[in-house]
């Protein structure tokens, strides 16, 4: 009876890690799986990006072609829409703001100015030189991006960003950042735009007179506006920008 009994224990056992071991095994298969669809859904998103700066690229070339107000404001408005295609396959990548500053700064300023430039008629001497300069912008961006892409697609660089997915190998979000740290200043835009250079010189009034916020009293804001304590929060980086 007891040596019975031990079987049965001994098979209940065994039973029971196999149970376990196939449970892990199909949650392991479900993860991998996960990570996969999430990768390919920020390669395909990295790819779209690619595609809209090309885009954005070739139309701001097109437009320095425009000789009449019909055409300009047909260019420069196919210009704006490009450029927001761009910036939304921008949000969907796993970067922060910071990494995508200047690329996203890009967009966001070419956009604003053509959409600008596609209400005014023919351009004056100053619009055609800013929109020359744009295009160069563009250009190298274009350039830039499309040879990540293609590091991407021969696993040089590693799109993955899930649990430190592909530590060997270097992540695009460091190429990006490279790119960013290397990039021109873009052309000082003065017109009736929200990214105009004017906009960004004025004196903010509701800062007059107030002291600096230090890291140490801005976590403790934060910590306190999201309900949890100071020391759970953690500074990830320091951004330099006009806005005191």
């Amino acid at each position: 009876m007891k040596k019975r009994s031990t079987i049965r224990l001994t098979s209940f056992i065994c039973a029971a890690f196999m149970v376990m071991g196939g449970f892990i095994f199909s949650k392991e298969l479900q993860l991998r799986r996960y990570e996969r669809e999430i990768t390919n859904s920020h390669r395909h998103a990295f790819s779209e990006l690619v595609t809209g700066v090309r885009e954005v690229s070739n139309s701001l070339e097109k437009s320095l072609y425009a000789t009449s107000p019909s055409m300009v404001s047909a260019v420069c408005t196919d210009v704006f829409g490009k450029a927001m295609i761009a910036q939304a396959a921008m949000s969907r990548l796993p970067f922060s703001n910071l990494e995508l500053d200047k690329t996203s700064g890009v967009m966001a300023k070419i956009g604003d100015y053509a959409f600008l430039l596609s209400k005014g008629g023919a351009y004056t001497q100053e619009q055609y030189e800013n929109l020359e300069a744009l295009s160069q912008a563009a250009s190298r961006l274009s350039e830039e991006l499309e040879s990540l892409l293609t590091d991407v697609d021969r696993g040089v660089l590693s799109i993955a960003q899930l649990r430190g997915a592909d530590v060997d190998v270097p992540q695009l979000s460091d190429s990006i950042s490279s790119i960013e740290s290397e990039f021109p200043e873009l052309p000082h835009l003065i017109y009736d735009g929200p990214f105009s250079e004017h906009i960004t010189q004025i004196e903010p009034v509701f800062l007059s007179g107030m002291d600096e916020v230090t890291e140490d009293t801005a976590r403790k804001n934060a910590a306190n506006a999201l309900g949890t304590a100071p020391e759970n929060l953690t500074a990830t980086g320091e951004s330099a920008g006009n806005l005191p």
